[in-house]
């Protein structure tokens, strides 16, 4: 985010070893709302990449790049605020088949944090759910963004709640992709108490079969960074936990992220306003916090961290106050408890399909669904499946790239295949 006038959201892509000139997200005016701790997110998906964001009476847009981030279309409308409110603060994410999932604050009495759902790209959206809706209390925290995560139907929310002014932080799921939400559970037993929304909002990460949410509470006279799980199921919570370095207990910490994969886990937050903590683990959330690193620089304020993992690499990034810079640093580390993918041999014939129509073997009987998807990520064709093969015929497909993804018992998997050439 640029604070220029208008404001700007920019992107710039790392190839070979550098970053590109970063290029303007939003292309029309007006300029989009931006707060001190962001106000917008980014999701990718192939080539895709997807940028939600806020602008004044307009309420929550979309904008879509797709060449991966080289170039956006000019955005379009997802959710406009209800006369005499707002909605604000969105959240994004994309699942295995390319849906797009937006939350968002929505401030019209009771506060309710909704989701809708994109089956073409983003060109048109589902009615708003309430996600927050199982969570006790009538309304939740009206300036404290979310955090969203999915895995093939299931989409967890990561959210504080506000029940008669104790804010804490509570996970909703949905077992349709988002059409409802059936369960929630409290993963905070600080009940912070407090008057007013702190704007400060939680992140959520699956590690293996189990959740991990991070999040901030000033519930013990400071604020304190919490980590916290929950079963896939939301059937109990797991053991919440804090992290002490050698500033002490009543050093002010904030500004939270969490990753995961498998046994892996990394962590970054800020303490004291000046440096950046770093924890990490690859065996698992009991020995979070065991192994750490404080990134610091001499007289400078670092703030607002993020932090992936990608192919046993920690990708990590932060803003310099005083450079004017944004920072990103690399951490590589063995990992644990990562399976390694299945084998699942798809076969189609012929590739590339000129007439749209080609027939897909599999390796035995099974049970599930496919999706075609198109490289804007558009929902093309879908089914039923049971048995060893199935045919898919698109005759009015455009010539391109498209992905077949396929969802089983035995896992998801996908494969590429071209139309029209």
């Amino acid at each position: 985010g640029a604070s220029t006038n208008p404001a700007q959201i920019l992107c710039s892509r790392f190839e070979n070893g550098s970053f590109s000139a970063p290029v303007q997200v939003v292309t029309d005016l007006p300029g989009p709302n931006l707060f001190g701790f962001g106000g917008f997110d980014l999701a990718v998906f192939g080539q895709q990449v997807y940028v939600s964001f806020e602008r004044n009476s307009q309420g929550i847009l979309l904008a879509r790049s797709d060449d991966g981030g080289k170039n956006f279309l000019p955005p379009v409308p997802v959710q406009a605020p209800a006369p005499g409110a707002f909605v604000t603060l969105s959240t994004i994410t994309t699942d295995e088949t390319g849906r797009i999932y937006i939350a968002y604050i929505n401030d019209a009495t009771p506060a309710t944090h909704q989701i809708c759902r994109s089956d073409d790209g983003g060109e048109s959206f589902t009615l708003p759910v309430n996600a927050g809706a199982p969570s006790d209390g009538e309304a939740v925290c009206e300036c404290c963004p979310s955090a969203l995560l999915t895995d093939a139907d299931t989409v967890w929310m990561a959210y504080r709640n506000n029940n008669s002014n104790i804010r804490d932080h509570w996970i909703s799921r949905s077992s349709d992709a988002g059409a409802s939400f059936d369960r929630a559970i409290d993963v905070d037993s600080t009940d912070w108490l407090l008057q007013f929304c702190p704007v400060s909002g939680p992140s959520l990460a699956l590690a293996g079969n189990s959740l991990v949410c991070a999040w901030v509470s000033g519930a013990s006279g400071v604020n304190r960074v919490y980590v916290s799980s929950a079963d896939r199921a939301l059937a109990f919570p797991g053991v919440q936990r804090s992290f002490l370095t050698t500033n002490g207990p009543s050093v002010a910490q904030g500004q939270v992220d969490i990753c995961a994969s498998g046994d892996t886990i990394g962590l970054v937050f800020q303490e004291k306003n000046s440096q950046i903590v770093f924890v990490y683990s690859t065996s698992g959330l009991s020995n979070l916090g065991n192994q750490m690193e404080l990134l610091t620089v001499p007289n400078h304020l670092l703030r607002y961290p993020s932090v992936l993992f990608r192919n046993g690499v920690f990708h990590v990034t932060y803003l310099d106050v005083n450079a004017h810079q944004i920072v990103y640093r690399t951490a590589g580390f063995a990992t644990s408890g990562l399976a390694p993918e299945p084998e699942f041999p798809i076969s189609i014939y012929p590739n590339p399909a000129d007439g749209g129509a080609f027939e897909v073997q599999l390796p035995g009987d099974l049970n599930g669904s496919w999706r075609l998807i198109s490289n804007v990520g558009k929902l093309v064709a879908s089914d039923e499946l049971r048995g060893s093969s199935f045919w898919v015929n698109v005759p009015e497909a455009e010539a391109g790239l498209y992905v077949l993804v396929v969802m089983t018992n035995r896992g998801m998997f996908s494969k590429s295949i071209m139309i029209g050439f």
